[in-house]
């Protein structure tokens, strides 16, 4: 082999070389592109899934909580039918004691 023919294909492999390194180069940049989109991608989706699971416990206990009122309220309620009935049963014994004693009052002022 001659020295033309050595330079040559010296000047071959390192074109070769060049070509190589940048082809990794692009490769490179490529694979940084796709691993940026992938990583905002699985953000993105975490978020979605994070809000998805927070809106959905907010409304759990929204729920629960108006159930929850919507006892309390059944309950006092019914406690004020009671308080009423009982009330209610009282008043002609409120009635009675008040006829007797303005009929008191009246006939101690006769």
């Amino acid at each position: 082999m001659s020295r033309t023919e050595i330079l040559e294909e010296i000047k071959g492999a390192e074109t070769g070389a060049k070509a190589k390194v940048e082809k990794a180069r692009a490769d490179q940049k490529v694979a940084i592109a796709n691993a940026r989109k992938d990583a905002v991608a699985r953000i993105q989706k975490a978020e979605a899934e994070a809000q998805a699971r927070f809106e959905s416990t907010i409304s759990a206990k929204r729920e629960e909580l108006t159930k929850s009122g919507d006892k309390t309220i059944a309950a006092g309620k019914e406690e004020a039918q009671k308080v009423r009935a009982a009330a209610e049963k009282n008043i002609p014994k409120v009635k009675k004691f008040l006829n007797e004693s303005i009929e008191r009052m009246l006939d101690v002022a006769s």
